[in-house]
C-alpha cells in the first residue's frame, strides 16, 4: 500500500513538472503551403523546412504525408542536436497557395 502512494505521488510530481516545463517552451509555427498541379495532384511544402514536400491525389493526402514528413525531420535534427534539447511545441498551419 506504501509503495502504492509513493508511486503516485511522483507520478504527479513528475506530471506537474513536465507541466511547467511545458508551458515555458517554445512554440514553432510551420506553414504548410498547398497548391494544385495541371495533372489534378495536391503538392503540399513546408518552407522553411528545405526538401519538405509531398504529393497526393486529394488534399488530405498531400498535407498528410507532408505533416508526417516535417515531423520526421524535426525529430531528426533534435537527434542529431541541430535543434536545442528542451520542449518544442510545433504546429503545421495550411494554407492554399494556388487553386487550379
Amino acid at each position: 500500500m506504501e509503495n502504492r502512494r509513493r508511486s503516485s505521488t511522483a507520478s504527479r510530481v513528475t506530471s506537474a513538472t513536465v507541466t511547467r516545463w511545458a508551458a515555458k517552451s517554445p512554440s514553432v509555427v510551420f506553414s504548410v503551403e498547398l497548391e494544385r498541379e495541371d495533372d489534378e495532384r495536391w503538392l503540399a511544402e513546408v518552407p522553411a523546412l528545405p526538401g519538405v514536400m509531398a504529393y497526393g491525389m486529394a488534399h488530405d493526402d498531400a498535407v498528410v504525408r507532408v505533416q508526417a514528413l516535417a515531423l520526421r525531420v524535426i525529430a531528426d535534427r533534435l537527434e542529431r542536436r541541430k535543434t536545442p534539447a528542451e520542449f518544442l511545441n510545433v504546429n503545421l498551419r495550411t494554407r492554399l497557395t494556388k487553386w487550379l
